[in-house]
């Protein structure tokens, strides 16, 4: 890589501040001072005798608030809650009213094994509704319903989860994202959703020490949660 790339992306500089910061004298690799932006990156980085630390991909938790649109861009944006990192996008986005666990990343590869249909990852979500839970209701979700998509065709969803917390208050898994689904199912049981809130993907559980609007950078260990079935 070279070095005003790496400067750049790591220092979450443009391109033009990462060369003049360069040039200034400041950076060295391998303890020799380099004023070059073409040069190669194959040693250890530094600024002012501090090491650069370069992550080619990094990967957030964020608490999402209500009013945030799960979008790159725009009115009140999720990644306006993020600051200092480039190029991240939403892995799995979550309706404007539904609040918790999001993940931001800049690893597209990570995003599409995460929320395709085919990895079979369930997402769960807190619900709270204006209506009456019944235990009959766990067959029906683990069954499935014939909803309508938004071409207005007919799918049948997969099975899904639903864990009776009160007559009012559930938890609800599910393996696959369609628009409104979860509102969609609870109303197909006479129950219309008054709250909502995703707390894990996977195993990976939100951090209830967050925040709504705070965020978290994530470990391995932690990501390697989110495909425990």
């Amino acid at each position: 890589m070279r070095l005003d790339k790496f400067i750049s992306y790591a220092l979450n500089l443009t391109r033009k501040e990462a060369t003049s910061l360069i040039k200034s004298g400041r950076i060295k690799i391998d303890g020799n001072v380099i004023k070059s932006g073409d040069t190669k990156v194959l040693g250890k980085v530094y600024l002012d005798d501090q090491e650069i630390i370069y992550k080619e991909y990094r990967y957030f938790m964020l608490n999402k608030p209500k009013g945030y649109l799960s979008t790159t861009s725009g009115e009140k944006s999720v990644l306006e809650l993020v600051s200092g990192v480039k190029d991240l996008k939403v892995c799995g986005r979550l309706d404007i009213d539904t609040t918790g666990l999001i993940i931001l990343t800049n690893d597209g590869d990570f995003i599409h094994k995460v929320t395709s249909p085919k990895s079979d990852i369930y997402k769960t979500y807190y619900v709270e509704v204006d209506g009456e839970f019944i235990n009959s209701h766990v067959e029906s979700f683990k069954n499935g319903f014939d909803l309508i998509d938004t071409d207005k065709e007919i799918y049948h969803t997969k099975e899904a989860k639903l864990e009776i917390l009160s007559t009012s208050s559930a938890n609800i898994s599910i393996c696959e994202g369609r628009f409104h689904q979860i509102k969609k199912m609870c109303h197909e049981v006479g129950c219309v959703v008054t709250n909502l809130k995703r707390i894990k993907i996977g195993s990976l559980t939100l951090d209830e020490s967050l925040k709504e609007g705070e965020y978290k950078e994530l470990k391995k260990e932690e990501l390697d949660k989110i495909f425990v079935k």
